[in-house]
């Protein structure tokens, strides 16, 4: 492992972070938990553009590694670059709504609640799981601003909608469900 992860770093020392990651991979299929490896895949996947993936371990490493501030300016980056994206995408189809649930999400991750309440200032979905995320966030924005009365609201309006989703074991649907 020590020589395999001394390879992807002159790899992605020498701007090849793709065969990094290529390398990072096999690490971790043998040793998942080795944070070592789950942070310098991060850092390649920063390098390659590809920073939804590099928030998504940054997160994961936080979570595995609480505190460090080496992880949570990772994903701050990250997270920036996400909103970036996010942020043209919405500019260039402002009703799609998960363009614009996933930009609020990124704002209020660094901190920007009045703008993610400015982004989700919108009229309640129809579909029934952009409605259960939407009432999500609002509860999440409502709790960090302090609005108790608006928080209980949305989040009672979230526990109907959730009951009343199907119940998956897949990706954002199971994200959906445990927020």
């Amino acid at each position: 492992t020590e020589i395999a992860g001394f390879c992807a770093d002159m790899f992605s020392t020498r701007g090849d972070n793709a065969a990094a990651i290529g390398i990072y991979d096999r690490i971790l299929e043998a040793e998942p938990n080795n944070q070592n490896m789950r942070y310098h895949k991060a850092q390649a996947l920063m390098e390659t553009g590809d920073y939804k993936a590099a928030k998504e371990l940054f997160t994961e490493l936080n979570e595995a590694i609480p505190f460090n501030a080496s992880i949570r300016n990772g994903f701050s980056e990250a997270n920036r670059k996400v909103m970036e994206q996010y942020a043209r995408a919405l500019e260039e189809n402002p009703d799609d709504f998960e363009n614009r649930y996933e930009y609020a999400w990124c704002l209020f991750q660094n901190d920007g609640e009045a703008k993610a309440q400015e982004v989700m200032d919108i009229p309640a979905p129809e579909d029934i799981a952009q409605r259960c995320d939407y009432e999500n966030i609002l509860t999440k924005l409502c709790q960090s601003t302090g609005d108790h009365e608006g928080c209980l609201r949305h989040a009672a309006i979230w526990r109907g909608i959730n009951q009343k989703l199907p119940h998956r074991a897949t990706g954002r649907e199971k994200r959906r469900q445990q927020k």
